[in-house]
């Protein structure tokens, strides 16, 4: 039994919204000799992020294929449970884009967690632009990443145009999502939030704590792995590449795992990404000159290198179908072998 309980924090948001890179600089801004652990819950079965966090102290779990909170919350507890057992000073959960961030605070507030952790604020992000599109602000899960706020963030402030700033200033007064409560607002650059906000007071727990599955999750304590029903895809003996394709709620992700004997040039990747139509794509990639990260995200690509890069992975999440083979070839058509 731990003698303190864990600060945990929920950080969430819609598609492309900046959760990781958020979490990165949290992490690169986190006391001198605190262990942070952060639970990544990845849409697609092509797990990346978990794989873009720096992972030194080892203290990454990730949960891929869907909601990490479906199926009784085993994933989510599996590799809760796990971060727990290794005390970490700080605990970061960041959700799919398409989770639900209202059932993993249910699953934090039960009767089995509330021993162990003590939740802070949750923070939900949001791209400023959106709000002004219906398929994103009438979406169910970008309602409910609103209603579970404890602060709003505004990420790409930088990106921002007078108008659209204006725009979201505006939503934010009259967004029927918000009218019971308005979390504070807090705009930001390249991810650049700023770590007091993970102390900022929390909703109440009765508000959104729902009794019956509070008790059904309090049963189980301590799942066994063979419980988890989505693995994150893998590479049989001898295979080069895999895909792993899922849909769920109106949305269609594919995604790619390569062998560690393939590689790929930056600018080929880049290109192809330039190329992509939907409405999140991201990768990490190796290289001969080593790793690096791609984003796509509304048309806008962005990259970074990373080091000790296993194999290359990259995974497509759209609200309209993808048009598989077409991508695939093109991807296919730009690998190579060491």
């Amino acid at each position: 039994m731990l003698k303190e309980k864990i600060p945990v924090n929920l950080v969430t948001g819609f598609l492309g919204a900046g959760k990781t890179t958020v979490i990165r600089h949290l992490l690169s801004t986190r006391p001198a000799g605190e262990r942070w652990a952060v639970l990544v819950n990845e849409f697609g079965e092509i797990g990346i992020d978990g794989h873009i966090l720096p992972t030194k102290e080892g203290l990454i779990k990730e949960v891929a294929g869907g909601c990490m909170c479906c199926i009784n919350g085993v994933p989510m507890r599996v590799s809760l449970n796990a971060l727990l057992a290794k005390k970490p000073d700080r605990l970061i959960i960041e959700t799919s884009g398409l989770g639900h961030p209202d059932e993993v605070l249910a699953i934090l507030r039960g009767d089995y967690y509330r021993e162990l952790v003590a939740l802070q604020a949750t923070l939900t992000l949001v791209d400023p632009r959106v709000v002004t599109q219906a398929r994103y602000v009438t979406h169910p899960v970008f309602k409910t990443q609103l209603a579970v706020a404890d602060v709003l963030v505004a990420t790409r402030g930088d990106l921002c145009a007078p108008a659209e700033a204006a725009s979201f200033e505006a939503w934010i007064e009259q967004s029927p999502d918000l009218v019971i409560r308005r979390p504070p607002v807090v705009w930001i650059t390249n991810g650049c939030l700023d770590a007091k906000w993970l102390m900022t007071a929390t909703q109440s727990g009765a508000q959104k704590t729902r009794d019956s599955m509070s008790k059904m999750h309090s049963l189980l304590l301590m799942p066994h792995l063979s419980q988890m029903p989505n693995m994150p895809a893998t590479l049989a003996s001898g295979q080069s590449w895999c895909r792993a394709q899922n849909n769920e709620q109106g949305a269609f992700a594919v995604g790619w795992l390569f062998s560690d004997d393939i590689f790929f040039e930056r600018g080929a990747v880049m290109q192809w990404f330039a190329m992509l139509n939907c409405e999140r794509a991201k990768g990490i990639f190796k290289s001969v000159n080593g790793g690096f990260v791609v984003n796509a995200e509304r048309g806008e690509l962005s990259s970074f290198d990373v080091s000790e890069v296993v194999n290359s992975r990259v995974q497509l999440i759209a609200l309209t179908p993808i048009d598989v083979q077409k991508e695939e070839s093109a991807l296919l058509a730009i690998m190579g072998n060491s």
